[in-house]
């Protein structure tokens, strides 16, 4: 009786287990998920298998195959998973960028290479892809775009030295949709995404006597990632981006002692006009992780 309950209780608990170990002639085990096996080779899958492939024993090395003897590691679990799901599930990325946000108000004259060298400037990207299946998922993406320059002035009626100049910031977070496109039969694929979201605009400015304007709007965004598998989940990525973007609901500040006849420019310009473009492009690169 006491035989047949340890008996039971063994085979009652054999579903639970899921780790293979096999016994090697020389005595010490392999901690594994076995896959298949011939005559020859048993085939088998390990916490230290690189991703996409099988590793493999001669039978001639092995002495025992206990199946499903213990539990799975954590990491063993993570590789089957993965391997039974055939696709990256969550993505994560950080680039650095260029952008390009075109000014079609720049008015001819003395200051206008100043405002054509302003529609150029640097930032980053950083997004996250979650994935349903092998093709389509959602996406999230955070931007940092900053145009700034710099140059000397002198106030005519009043004769004052200073500097005009822009330190423009653009923040983006927006969330849509995101396509996959396998590229042949390696790792390396296509993404294009596409969304909306909210863009925060501030700039520290100068017209001699420093200022502050501050807007928000919401937009879009159209983006096409490249990304080159280097191995492991690891990816280069290159990125091609657009957001469509205008913002309104202006806030300025001016400093102290700032003249009454520049605020009242200022002033004027902000309410000449309910919304401000800043449509820009971008082409980006940086690093992709996914599993």
């Amino acid at each position: 009786m006491r035989v047949f309950l340890i008996g039971f209780t063994f085979l009652f608990s054999l579903p639970l287990l899921g780790q293979d170990i096999i016994v090697r002639i020389t005595g010490d085990t392999l901690h594994v998920r076995v896959e298949s096996t011939n005559e020859s080779f048993v085939y088998y899958k390990s916490a230290d298998t690189k991703r996409g492939s099988v590793d493999v024993i001669s039978r001639k090395e092995v002495a025992e195959i206990l199946y499903r003897f213990e539990d799975p590691s954590a990491e063993l679990r993570r590789i089957s998973d993965r391997a039974v799901r055939t696709y990256e599930l969550l993505q994560f990325s950080l680039s650095f960028s260029g952008y390009y946000m075109p000014n079609a108000s720049i008015p001819d004259g003395e200051f206008k290479e100043y405002y054509e060298e302003l529609e150029w400037g640097i930032g980053l990207n950083a997004g996250v892809n979650y994935f349903f299946n092998q093709q389509l998922g959602v996406g999230f993406l955070y931007s940092r775009a900053r145009f700034k320059n710099s140059v000397p002035v002198t106030l005519i009626n009043t004769g004052v030295n200073g500097n005009l100049s822009d330190d423009l910031n653009l923040h983006y977070g927006g969330a849509g949709l995101a396509a996959r496109f396998a590229l042949g039969n390696s790792d390396s694929h296509f993404i294009l995404g596409a969304g909306a979201g909210m863009t925060f605009y501030n700039n520290d400015a100068e017209i001699v006597y420093a200022y502050n304007l501050k807007a928000t709007g919401i937009g879009f965004h159209v983006d096409g990632n490249l990304n080159l598998s280097l191995g492991g989940g690891l990816y280069m990525t290159f990125k091609a981006a657009y957001m469509g973007n205008t913002v309104g609901d202006f806030t300025l500040k001016t400093q102290a002692g700032t003249p009454n006849e520049i605020k009242e420019v200022l002033e004027a310009s902000i309410q000449g006009s309910d919304n401000l473009s800043i449509t820009r492009f971008s082409l980006s690169a940086g690093l992709l992780f996914g599993f």
